[in-house]
């Protein structure tokens, strides 16, 4: 528990009516992982100290807590070269053709493809129109096995992919992600590609998706082979 100091005087809260005591307590987590919080529980008692009771206000509350990620520099993670699948952007190459290259922004658009100009112009968000000839894809590695590294180790290694798998989504990437035992990552619901030994990875590719991946990490646990 997380005890609350005792209550005396307060002041009437202007939002919630005079009888009303507005209590904040800050949560601070050891590890990831999904986390308990409250219900908020009660204990009276009257002035002599004879009767006592207490009872539970709200219902429990789950706080999701991610894996850290540090913010990656542009450039960090760019393929020089690729013995496996190439991808390639044909980008428009008409001279002052901003009109032609510019469309309005679209959730999950990487922030790299907007078009200042083009917004200035219009007013509104716009973004780079380029046109792909697939889409890049990213695989990550995750070592799941259990026993292999130690706890410390491991939780680095959820850091990095943590960190990788979001500077990837942000790039305008499709990120799957192959874990070397049993599987324990969800991705988006109805997506995923062929992985080790035929097995479907998960797979991370619309907006929204670094949310998804860092709520999948969180709970990851090393298993067994």
């Amino acid at each position: 528990r997380a005890p609350f100091p005792r209550l005396g005087p307060h002041e009437a809260n202007a939002a919630h009516g005079r009888d009303t005591a507005v209590l904040r307590q800050d949560v601070t987590a050891d590890k990831r992982g999904s986390h308990p919080v409250g219900p908020l529980v009660i204990s009276r008692t009257d002035p002599f100290g004879i009767a006592y009771g207490e009872y539970a206000l709200g219902q429990p509350r789950t706080l999701l807590v991610t894996p850290r990620v540090v913010p990656l520099a542009n450039g960090v993670l760019d393929v020089a070269h690729s013995e496996g699948t190439e991808h390639e952007l044909l980008r428009h190459s008409i001279p002052s053709a901003d009109e032609l290259i510019a469309r309005e922004y679209r959730p999950g658009d990487p922030l790299r493809r907007v078009h200042w100009r083009a917004t200035a112009r219009h007013d509104q968000l716009m973004v780079r129109q380029e046109e792909q000839r697939s889409n890049p894809e990213a695989w990550l590695l995750l070592d799941t096995r259990g026993g292999i590294a130690g706890e410390a180790a491991f939780e680095d290694q959820v850091d990095l992919i943590a960190s990788v798998g979001v500077h990837l989504l942000d790039q305008g990437f499709a990120v799957s992600a192959v874990e070397t035992a049993e599987r324990q990552l969800n991705g988006r619901s109805g997506a995923g590609r062929s992985g080790t030994l035929g097995a479907m990875s998960p797979t991370y590719d619309l907006g929204g998706a670094d949310r998804l991946l860092l709520a999948d990490l969180a709970s990851i646990e090393p298993g067994v082979e």
